[in-house]
């Protein structure tokens, strides 16, 4: 029994040890006041004591005043975070994290003082802007491999009315042409985010596609760093479809997120834009089968 007593003890130990070894930081890196979206991009970065060389794990999220949430990134070392006051105006966030009050602030805002509406981000990921687009344009922004993906800083005003969403949506695209990417217009559900030089090379055509109930939809489908192989699997899952041969696709889809309804045809018509990008084409069979073709080199 004492032995027992000593294990749980151990345990216990080891286990409060671990939860110890996260350390835990906030950072602003944005404040959007623009009709409709007042809200702040909190970044959370969890480090380990013990891995002085390991880069930290982040994670991010749009919030307003009152929210909580419970960040679960660490196993055994939740953070939670609170929303007490997003001060528009002085751009800072006062929050209560683990039980203490923190106030963080953008530094070196230059806008016009009699601004009605303004977007701020400084150092901002690059996949939280592309949230922000993407829920700016309810679309789904499919993003080619080979864009520029460092983070984001930027500063918009607008000072004689309030803006309307094209308004700041045509912001982030002046941003991004600024950047060397092209956002190419794709139906009224897909956005092209290409390297400017592939500009004309994009070949949208999911105006094309059938009409269809929503197969992806009420929930968020994420995908970030997965492997191209990957999106193979899950065409056969989506279309139903068994795969023939055994051609390896090589590369990775960086970041998408998809929040809106889309047809089982949209979800599908999306993968193959994403796989042609890593160069391979989908060769459907007549007997329900599919197979994956390399682009010749």
């Amino acid at each position: 029994m004492k032995r027992m007593h000593q294990t749980i003890l151990i345990l216990c130990c080891l286990f409060l040890s671990f939860s110890a070894l996260a350390e835990h930081r906030s950072y602003l890196r944005g404040i959007v006041n623009v009709p409709g979206l007042q809200v702040a991009l909190i970044e959370i970065q969890h480090t380990f004591a013990k891995s002085n060389n390991a880069p930290p794990i982040t994670t991010s999220r749009l919030v307003s005043t009152g929210q909580q949430f419970e960040d679960q990134t660490i196993k055994g070392a939740h953070f939670q975070l609170e929303v007490l006051e997003i001060d528009l105006a002085k751009e800072s966030v006062k929050t209560r994290e683990a039980g203490e009050e923190h106030i963080y602030s953008l530094s070196g805002a230059n806008r016009p003082a009699v601004a009605k509406s303004w977007c701020h981000l400084q150092n901002a990921a690059f996949n939280d802007v592309i949230d922000l687009y993407s829920d700016l344009e309810k679309r789904v922004l499919l993003q080619h491999p080979a864009i520029d993906r460092a983070p984001v800083s930027l500063e918009a005003a607008w000072t004689n009315q309030a803006p309307d969403k094209a308004e700041v949506t045509e912001a982030l695209v002046k941003y991004l042409k600024q950047r060397g990417i092209s956002v190419v217009v794709d139906g009224a559900k897909f956005l092209h985010l290409v390297p400017s030089a592939l500009n004309l090379t994009a070949l949208p055509r999911s105006n094309d596609l059938p009409a269809g109930p929503s197969e992806v939809g009420g929930m968020t489908m994420t995908l970030m760093g997965t492997e191209a192989e990957k999106l193979v699997e899950m065409y056969g899952t989506f279309s139903g479809r068994r795969r023939t041969g055994n051609e390896r696709v090589s590369g990775s889809v960086p970041y998408l997120k998809i929040t809106q309804p889309l047809s089982k045809s949209e979800v599908l018509y999306a993968l193959e834009t994403l796989l042609a990008w890593n160069g391979a084409s989908v060769f459907l069979g007549d007997d329900n089968t599919f197979s994956i073709v390399r682009a010749s080199r």
